[in-house]
């Protein structure tokens, strides 16, 4: 009995166990070098075979000659392997020795076939290299035979006949090309680095009050709610009842004492009309509006005493230029309001809460009968020269007053330091040095009276003469209001005044 020997391919025996791959154009100009693939995904085959026909062999040399982009050059060093495979007396590359082995040949008398004329378009690339696909697998029954490809059109030709595809896996490809707007893109960015490396560059960052640093701002807030009506009008008169109008401006004394004072030569002169009138109708009526206005609106002082939140920015120079004409602002968006902290002399002032001592009632008093006419000159003397003094007459201001030269290396407020709230800070500074310290810049935080709860936003913005893109920072910002009565301290106020009782004129 013959011995049957294995089916052989121009010469090649044909292992069984063996893989035969047609690829198409893409493999070579598209993907990355055969012996960088991971043919691994075949590793059950002893054997893959890379088939190169007419069709994919004529493609490559046509993109040869397009110019000098990638598909070009793919193409020109495609066409210069397979030369000299074709030259070469083994007729086969081998890409890889084991694990499967890879095996790359060129075929160039693979012909479509005629059979599939009807259906197929041979005046088309893509339609050739199917038909060849095709013919060769009518010609060799019971090998595995593929279509290696990456685009879909060829993928649906060949399912359409019956041939099998084998898809490129992505990992074989090369990342896309850069287009001319990509190149133009990339030179335009390094120029733009070449330039920042002459730019001072600033890095902005946010911290709490233990210098951490935070990306957005939580707090609380004390927020005192104003008297109401009916207790203003309690305090009120419990201040009236305890410090009432005076409308007898008789002596307080028995008539025993009165005799006396009239047997040493003294008379009881009672105060004017035009005193009572003004005690009556003016200083008393104005005294109580005073107090009414103190207790309607402490509630605002003592908003105004409490240390409201903060947001605290640290900004260095960390470049290698110093910056020119530096401007740094803060912005609040939504309902929130900033505000350069207070000093603390000026809160410790704002806490000094009173109220006005009532007026004292106009009295008479004893005068001699009889006064000679030196001590009325001299009376009139004292009087007039304690009326009109002459201290500041020869007072002198300084004419260079607040024409103080500025620190160019100093942050001022532009244009001045605010004293309202408002929803924008902003400082300047001439030259901003680099490499130095970073530079600490607080401010407070206020809501609307009239919020429990809102949200927003700060950002701290830093632009420069010499900087081409600001440097910004925007941290997301929450205050939530705890209401808090102020009929507490305005009770305090009251019973202050009631025990103090030393009325002032």
């Amino acid at each position: 009995m013959a011995q049957t020997r294995p089916p052989s391919l121009d010469g090649m025996t044909i292992v069984p166990k063996a893989l035969h791959l047609f690829p198409d154009t893409n493999l070579f100009v598209q993907c990355r070098p055969l012996v960088e693939l991971g043919w691994d995904q075949w590793s059950d085959y002893s054997e893959v075979l890379v088939i190169v026909c007419r069709a994919v062999q004529t493609e490559i040399d046509q993109h040869k000659n397009r110019g000098n982009d990638r598909l070009a050059r793919r193409a020109r060093a495609t066409s210069s392997q397979f030369r000299d495979l074709i030259l070469g007396t083994a007729g086969l590359e081998i890409v890889r020795k084991a694990g499967p082995s890879v095996r790359l040949k060129i075929m160039p008398d693979l012909r479509p076939s005629k059979e599939l004329e009807d259906r197929l378009d041979y005046s088309d690339r893509d339609n050739q290299l199917v038909g060849t696909i095709a013919a060769y697998v009518r010609d060799h029954p019971g090998l595995d035979v593929r279509l290696l490809t990456d685009d879909t059109g060829p993928m649906a030709t060949a399912r359409m006949v019956g041939v099998s595809v084998a898809p490129i896996p992505d990992s074989w490809l090369l990342p896309p090309e850069p287009t001319g707007a990509d190149r133009r893109i990339a030179k335009l960015e390094a120029e733009l680095s070449r330039l920042k490396q002459d730019e001072p560059c600033f890095r902005i960052t946010c911290r709490d009050a233990r210098n951490n640093e935070i990306e957005r701002i939580s707090e609380e807030q004390s927020s005192f709610e104003p008297l109401s009506d009916e207790e203003v009008s309690a305090l009120l008169t419990r201040l009236t009842t305890e410090f009432p109008l005076v409308n007898d401006f008789r002596p307080d004394v028995s008539d025993f004492q009165m005799a006396i004072q009239s047997a040493a030569g003294f008379e009881f002169v009672g105060p004017t009309k035009e005193e009572i009138s003004t005690y009556g109708e003016r200083s008393y009526p104005t005294w109580i509006a005073d107090c009414e206005k103190v207790l309607r609106t402490c509630h605002r002082q003592l908003q105004i005493g409490t240390s409201p939140p903060m947001f605290r920015f640290s900004v260095a120079n960390v470049g290698t230029k110093p910056g020119r004409d530096v401007l740094w602002t803060v912005t609040a968006s939504g309902k929130l309001t900033i505000l350069p902290p207070f000093s603390s002399e000026r809160r410790e002032s704002l806490l000094k809460l009173k109220l006005p001592s009532p007026p004292t009632a106009p009295a008479g008093s004893w005068q001699p009968v009889f006064r000679g006419l030196l001590t009325d000159r001299a009376l009139e003397y004292v009087s007039r020269e304690i009326r009109y003094p002459k201290v500041l007459d020869n007072l002198v201001l300084p004419s260079n007053l607040g024409t103080a030269r500025r620190d160019p290396n100093g942050y001022y407020w532009k244009p001045e330091r605010p004293t309202k709230r408002s929803q924008h800070l902003a400082l300047e500074c001439q030259q901003w040095r680099h490499g130095d310290h970073d530079e600490l810049f607080e401010g407070e935080i206020y809501l609307p009276n009239d919020s429990d709860d809102v949200s927003g936003s700060l950002e701290c913005r830093i632009q420069a003469a010499n900087l081409s893109t600001p440097t910004t920072l925007r941290v997301p910002v929450r205050v939530v209001a705890t209401r808090v009565s102020a009929y507490t301290t305005a009770k305090r106020l009251v019973d202050e005044l009631i025990d103090d009782r030393q009325p002032s004129s």
